[in-house]
């Protein structure tokens, strides 16, 4: 019997260590998609009727407008670190505004030039 050489070994471990990792890739990989899965389906449960910060946001704007510190002014400003958020708010934030008080609105970020709703 001739005892293979040691790049045949080499050869053989090296194809089961691809097989193995291959394997271990596609687990985890499983497992991650299962995760991904939950997650999505847990945020698609939050819209724009279900965030509690965004309907007290609605709140303070109304009470803002309608008790206005100086006599018709309707100025509001919110700032945000984020310009996904700052878009989130502003796509929300403008429609309430315009449908219940027939106001314009605008949003400006260092990611998108400014745009308004008129």
């Amino acid at each position: 019997m001739e005892i293979p050489s040691f790049s045949l070994w080499a050869k053989r471990l090296k194809s089961i260590l691809l097989i193995w990792i291959i394997k271990t890739w596609k687990t985890e990989l499983t497992k991650d998609a299962e995760i991904l899965g939950l997650l999505d389906n847990m945020i698609s449960d939050i819209t724009p009727e279900h965030d509690s910060k965004l309907q007290e946001l609605f709140r303070l704007i109304s009470t803002k407008i309608e008790n206005p510190i100086n006599h018709n002014n309707k100025k509001v400003l919110i700032f945000s670190a984020f310009s996904d958020t700052a878009e989130y708010l502003y796509d929300n934030v403008s429609s309430f505004i315009k449908e219940k008080y027939g106001l314009d609105t605008a949003v400006i970020t260092g990611s998108i030039d400014g745009k308004n709703d008129h």
